[in-house]
């Protein structure tokens, strides 16, 4: 079974909005993932994925 973002999140130490931007900015397919947020310290954790690399299980 694979793991769950929720699962993910935790194994990680990020919020599962991080987990969910990661995997949707290692898609081809994605050119310009749209992310609201309600404060600019919720901002700031997703920008900080840019650089999330996530292993191809994770990924699946």
């Amino acid at each position: 079974m694979l793991p769950s973002i929720e699962q993910l999140s935790k194994k990680k130490g990020f919020i599962m909005a991080q987990i969910s931007l990661a995997w949707m900015l290692s898609r081809d397919v994605v050119s310009a993932p749209i992310i609201g947020s309600t404060s600019l310290e919720r901002l700031h954790d997703l920008v900080g994925v840019i650089d999330m690399k996530l292993s191809e299980d994770e990924i699946k």
